[in-house]
């Protein structure tokens, strides 16, 4: 039996993205990177649940976004796209802050970028940091790739901003949008 995209999955996924999109504007860190981490995880699994269930999703996945990357490009027949595995690489990190676990008790350095910004950080004299950054755009793209990689249509997606101010948010500075060619 083939199953289709988990609806609750993905409406949670869009809904904690566009959360995400405001925090990183108000400059809320760490909860804008926890936050586009868990709209990822969503949605990925979202498209994954085509093939699991959901206690398979939650069994083999658990937060694990390169884990459900690799299995996402593999389900849909995709290659090389080795610029988005990195942005999946460095999101995949904000798991490890999620509960305020600072790996190796370094100082953590965090970061987002907008544009083509790349912000740097500089450790203080004899403390070591571990920078967590992300570009806010990348965000965008890799959000859009899911979706039209997943052949979700943009005009179900659309269905899911009932307000316009959350429509609003997702399309502010958004260069990646998933509706620039419908309105």
């Amino acid at each position: 039996m083939k199953r289709s995209v988990n609806p609750n999955l993905l409406s949670l996924g869009v809904y904690y993205f566009v959360l995400a999109r405001s925090a990183a504007f108000f400059g809320f860190n760490p909860n804008s990177g926890n936050l586009y981490h868990l709209s990822l995880e969503l949605l990925l699994k979202s498209v994954l649940s085509k093939k699991y269930s959901n206690d398979e999703l939650r069994c083999r996945y658990k937060h694990k976004l390169k884990k459900m990357w690799k299995d996402f490009k593999s389900q849909n027949s995709i290659d090389d796209v080795s610029e988005l595995d990195e942005i999946v690489k460095i999101l995949d990190k904000f798991e490890l802050i999620r509960y305020l676990e600072f790996p190796n008790r370094k100082s953590l350095a965090l970061t987002v970028d907008f544009g083509a910004y790349k912000s740097w950080v500089k450790a203080s004299k004899g403390h070591e940091t571990d920078p967590y950054s992300f570009n806010f755009d990348d965000m965008d793209k890799l959000f859009k790739f899911i979706i039209l990689k997943s052949s979700m249509n943009p005009n179900f997606i659309k269905s899911y901003f009932i307000k316009k101010e959350a429509k609003e948010m997702y399309e502010r500075e958004n260069k990646h949008s998933i509706f620039s060619k419908i309105n």
